[in-house]
């Protein structure tokens, strides 16, 4: 449907209440048509929480997540990959209201998921890791983000390119936590070794223009 491509782009531009209003309108269409539980729902839905989320209605933004995580399951079953997804979108909306122990639950179930239908060493299981560990580090969890950080960056060795910029960012605040641990030798090594990487990344490649997949992480529909 034209308007859910539109407000897919509306979405990435930032225009949150364009793609708000289309979506309403494709889900309102698509309920009546494919029926309200259908799998294009949840996609549909997960996009309209996106743009709640991004407007700050965090009620709004987690009970649309919700809804389409409810028609995810039933549709697609556990495993599927709209089920981590929607729980990943879930738990970024509980960190943003400082609800870390309810974004923890999330980010472990989510990659329980991914551990078991991915396999361990996934760059999906490295992302949910590297938020996972930043969470712990928003609760003052200085060791249980240096162990989430550990893995996330091991896996991150074997799955992304050396220089890939979610990498060096998980690189850049596993020092941050080295410098809360009074580890500061330790944080100055990794902190040049970023810089390195990023000197190295822009040599090679001085046009590119990466996106964060945090932020696009939208259904396919």
């Amino acid at each position: 449907m034209l308007w859910n491509q539109l407000a897919k782009v509306y979405l990435m531009e930032g225009q949150y209440r364009k793609a708000e209003e289309l979506l309403a309108k494709v889900i309102h269409v698509w309920e009546t048509v494919l029926g309200p539980e259908h799998p294009d729902m949840a996609a549909a839905l997960n996009n309209l929480g996106t743009a709640f989320q991004h407007e700050a209605r965090f009620t709004d933004a987690q009970a649309t997540f919700q809804r389409a995580l409810v028609i995810c399951h039933k549709s697609s079953g556990l495993d599927h990959p709209c089920s981590w997804a929607l729980l990943s979108n879930l738990a970024r909306v509980d960190l943003d209201q400082h609800r870390y122990s309810e974004a923890e639950s999330l980010y472990r179930r989510s990659l329980e998921i991914e551990e078991r239908t991915l396999g361990p060493e996934h760059s999906e299981v490295f992302k949910t890791l590297s938020n996972l560990a930043n969470t712990y580090y928003l609760q003052g969890r200085l060791q249980d983000a240096e162990t989430s950080y550990i893995r996330a960056l091991k896996i991150a060795e074997l799955s992304l390119g050396a220089a890939h910029p979610d990498k060096l960012a998980t690189m850049s605040h596993y020092a941050e936590v080295l410098r809360k641990l009074h580890r500061k030798d330790e944080a100055r090594r990794l902190e040049a070794r970023v810089r390195a990487l990023r000197a190295e990344s822009v040599e090679d490649n001085p046009a590119r223009f990466e996106v964060d997949w945090r932020d696009l992480q939208q259904g396919n529909k």
